[in-house]
């Protein structure tokens, strides 16, 4: 093996060592854990002898002496000149791996022992812990770093648009995104693969699976509670204040910039659409076929009767739940009634809105522009489409007919068979009643031209069937007859 390959360990001399050291104990940090050592170590050392412990505490003085805190942390700087020595960093490289692990056990084997305290001692030491970290000094950093972003902005805007600029573009043109996307196409099926083992893992302890499960509930509860606490200080403000809160957010929304968006999305539409139909064949846009292609190789691959279970089972899960919130409102008649009456309130602003449509199109526009755009509408509807349309649906009622000839008269049969005639009678009564009182105003303006229109219809003329005839003549019987059987 040719040695040349191996990186030649630093040589760990004394001047480094002692540089270093001096390094290191010239910061703050490595102060403090001195501070708190030396007097464990010199009361271990001097045990129960009087004459170490006197010994000890002049030791202690002394050391303690030296590592005042008091001064500035100059120990930094020299600190992280060594550091970038390519020598330290090739023997820090060595070392991180087992100073981490070690790092992680010591933490793990403080938490071991803060959680077999007793709950109040635990409760201490997390307090001791949370008070003694300077959040206050951290805010300042954030404080201090948002002042000079804004300072540096009030010389130049997008000072670090530019900044980063030659960064960001180094930084692109250094990543071969090639190579990105072959590296992923390749790893799909690791990936896959350890999905699955990771789901196989964690499946050999199902009790590990279910307490992660029943983690979604308490994730759901805690949000909720949150957003309840978030929501809450709003509804303590007085509603002009809040109203004034809201409109202000409203008003700092750029509506030129949403127009902007707007506009870019409809204008991506437009040519994906154009650029559907210059690849595609003739009269034969890519688009479509591609959608087509892979809704097809999608319903290839789905098992139709798990699709058809499950459709049926959400049906009735959605049933199930209907008819449960339908019981818990039985329980609340004054949530019934605003329900019962929101039917008619949105049926309202629905008749409210056609109102306001139309009253927008009468002013905007003429009678020839009405016409034109009345036209146009029209054209794009296919009376041609829709009428053999409704002549292959009553080609399947005819088939459907033929094969089942009583299938209808059954449905019907059963329908009025359970209808109650009286109530119906009553009902047909009273609503024709008001239905012939309520037209009646306009009855002498309205009903001539549909009559006329009807007599029309049912005049036979010259060169028809002779089964109209015979129909009008049996309709005219019916009507003598039922008013000899009047009289």
């Amino acid at each position: 093996m040719n040695d040349s390959l191996h990186t030649p360990a630093p040589q760990d001399t004394p001047e480094l060592t002692a540089s270093l050291a001096r390094a290191l104990v010239r910061t703050s940090g490595f102060r403090a854990i001195i501070r708190a050592l030396v007097p464990e170590v010199l009361d271990a050392w001097a045990g129960s002898s009087r004459s170490r412990r006197a010994l000890a505490r002049l030791i202690g003085r002394d050391i303690l002496k030296s590592f005042d805190a008091a001064g500035d942390d100059a120990g930094r700087d020299a600190m992280a000149d060594i550091m970038q020595r390519p020598d330290i960093a090739r023997r820090l490289g060595e070392l991180l791996p087992e100073a981490l692990n070690a790092a992680i056990d010591t933490a793990a084997a403080a938490i071991d022992g803060i959680a077999s305290l007793p709950p109040r001692e635990a409760s201490g030491v997390a307090r001791a812990v949370a008070e003694t970290v300077d959040a206050k000094r951290a805010g300042e950093i954030v404080t201090g770093l948002v002042r000079c972003v804004a300072r540096v902005h009030e010389d130049d805007p997008t000072f670090f648009s530019k900044a980063l600029q030659p960064c960001f573009r180094s930084w692109i043109e250094g990543i071969d995104f090639g190579e990105v996307k072959e590296t992923v196409d390749r790893s799909s099926d690791d990936i896959a693969a350890t999905v699955a083992m990771a789901n196989r893992e964690l499946w050999r302890y199902p009790a590990k699976v279910i307490c992660l499960l029943s983690l979604i509930p308490s994730i759901v509860a805690i949000l909720a509670r949150s957003a309840t606490e978030t929501v809450k200080p709003l509804n303590e403000l007085a509603p002009d204040l809040l109203t004034d809160v809201v409109l202000s957010f409203v008003r700092e929304i750029d509506g030129a910039h949403v127009g902007a968006l707007i506009n870019e999305i409809s204008e991506l539409v437009r040519k994906i659409h154009t650029g559907s139909a210059l690849i595609g064949d003739a009269g034969n846009p890519l688009l479509p076929q591609t959608v087509a292609a892979l809704a097809g190789s999608t319903l290839d691959a789905v098992d139709v009767h798990k699709l058809v279970r499950a459709r049926s089972l959400i049906r009735d899960l959605g049933e199930t739940t209907f008819d449960a919130v339908l019981e818990k409102i039985e329980q609340r008649p004054e949530l019934a009634r605003e329900l019962f009456f929101g039917h008619f309130t949105a049926l309202a602003a629905f008749a409210r809105r056609w109102a306001a449509k139309t009253e927008a199109v009468e002013r905007l526009f003429d009678d020839d522009a009405l016409a034109a755009e009345f036209a146009r509408g029209l054209h794009e509807l296919d009376m041609q489409e829709l009428a053999a349309t409704a002549g292959r649906f009553c080609a399947l009622l005819n088939r459907i007919h033929g094969s089942s000839p009583g299938v209808v008269r059954d449905l019907l049969s059963q329908f009025f068979g359970s209808l109650d005639g009286y109530e119906a009678r009553e009902t047909a009564e009273w609503l024709m009643a008001d239905i012939v009182e309520s037209i009646k105003p306009i009855a002498p303006e309205v009903l001539p031209p549909v009559l006329n229109g009807i007599a029309d219809l049912i005049t036979p003329d010259d060169g028809r069937s002779d089964e109209l005839a015979r129909s009008v003549a049996r309709l005219r019987d019916a009507i003598l007859g039922a008013e000899v059987k009047s009289k």
